[in-house]
């Protein structure tokens, strides 16, 4: 199995930022998967609906997934040679810690319901 990038398709930033993701950081489709939760047969690759609603997931393989700024991190470590070098400074300890705070207050603005996800307003 290859790796897949698994995000919230109601969330319009999301969407719009997996859509960069296959347009420019992807090398070749065969790099790695990118799909909605809501499309994946997640029971396949060991994550739940709530871990996919909560945060980005990236799965390696079924039941091996890694979840929120450490996501990104591996997406761009396995991205375009350009984008490798953020991919790691994110998994060093320090960035580490300042990633996972930024990745939670930007995932805050977020706000899902019924007709998909908005920023909230300031």
């Amino acid at each position: 199995m290859q790796p897949c990038l698994v995000f919230d398709g109601d969330c319009t930033r999301c969407t719009r930022l997996a859509g960069f993701v296959v347009e420019h950081l992807r090398t070749h489709p065969e790099d790695y998967t990118v799909v909605a939760w809501q499309q994946a047969d997640l029971g396949a690759l060991g994550v739940s609906p709530q871990q996919c609603h909560d945060a980005l997931q990236w799965v390696e393989f079924p039941g091996r997934a890694h979840s929120a700024a450490q996501a990104v991190a591996r997406l761009l470590s396995a991205s375009r040679w350009w984008a490798r070098p953020a991919g790691w400074a994110l998994r060093a300890p320090g960035i580490r810690a300042v990633a996972a705070v930024t990745y939670r207050r930007v995932a805050r603005q977020r706000r899902c319901g019924a007709g998909g996800c908005a920023v909230k307003p300031g």
